[in-house]
């Protein structure tokens, strides 16, 4: 239970945090911190919508980095989810939670967008998966 406490009283700070960000139309925890499966050195995952993206992410996730550990005590990762590859849009959507909302049609928008573009190439992904797992059966893992 106060893991769950501790959990709950992070998520609380973080939308606090974002909701003054403007920018920011929402925010995903993701992760081991999303799973429930944390440990005392974990560090906390975060993926944030921005809207627009107007500034230098590099310069704003280390600032956001640097603002997590002073309000929480904890390393964070941060990703700006409009500019992540698709494959990791999709798993923050479909596995993360949701910490911080703006406005929840332009989420929904953006959910909706990951997911069929996810869609389109998923099956190319998978092909790549397979041929890739067929490939390390036959030669294995390292360098020849």
């Amino acid at each position: 239970m106060k893991q769950k406490m501790h959990q709950h009283r992070i998520f609380s700070l973080l939308a606090e945090y974002f909701s003054k960000n403007n920018e920011v139309m929402a925010a995903y925890v993701f992760g081991s911190y999303a799973e429930d499966v944390a440990r005392p050195d974990s560090d906390i995952d975060i993926a944030v919508i921005m809207e627009p993206v107007s500034r230098d992410t590099m310069e704003y996730r280390l600032a956001v980095m640097e603002d997590i550990k002073r309000l929480t005590g904890l390393d964070a990762d941060i990703i700006v989810l409009n500019e992540a590859p698709i494959m990791l849009q999709f798993q923050v959507i479909q596995k993360g939670k949701v910490v911080f909302e703006r406005d929840a049609d332009k989420r929904a928008v953006f959910v909706m967008s990951v997911a069929g573009r996810y869609y389109d190439y998923k099956r190319y992904f998978d092909y790549h998966a397979r041929h890739l797992a067929e490939r390390i059966k036959e030669v294995g893992l390292g360098v020849r």
